[in-house]
């Protein structure tokens, strides 16, 4: 009650944050939606963090097809080789700095793209050269 717009007229940050706890509370209390936060929680804890570009399926084309040559890594955020990997990708992406093109799909987040390149939840880490 707080924030409530009646309780604060003309207090526009008032009403940001009142929509915000809104809408916490609409995912909160319904079982289903709560179970999705909860999910997506959890993998956006086990998020794989990259100083690489992140390619998608809408900056391919723009990225990857530009002419350059492109090292791009195939994972999945939720792989324990993956995870194990991480490390060594940055390593090799930083020695690549300035030689060549280097980028990453996640899989779990961009299917068709990733299985384009090679990749498929029983192959990650994988590694393509375009």
């Amino acid at each position: 009650m707080k924030w409530h717009p009646d309780k604060n007229p003309n207090c526009e940050e008032c009403q940001l944050k009142f929509q915000r706890v809104a809408r916490a509370y609409e995912v909160l209390s319904d079982p289903m939606k709560r179970k999705i936060y909860d999910k997506e929680q959890k993998l956006m804890e086990s998020a794989i963090k990259s100083n690489t570009v992140s390619i998608t399926t809408s900056n391919y084309h723009e990225l990857v097809k530009s002419g350059d040559i492109w090292l791009i890594q195939v994972y999945v955020d939720w792989n324990e080789f993956c995870q194990h990997y991480a490390p060594v990708w940055e390593e090799v992406a930083s020695r690549l700095d300035g030689v060549i093109s280097v980028g990453r799909v996640n899989l779990g987040r961009d299917k068709g793209l990733g299985s384009r390149l090679m990749g498929s939840k029983d192959t990650v880490p994988s590694i393509a050269i375009w």
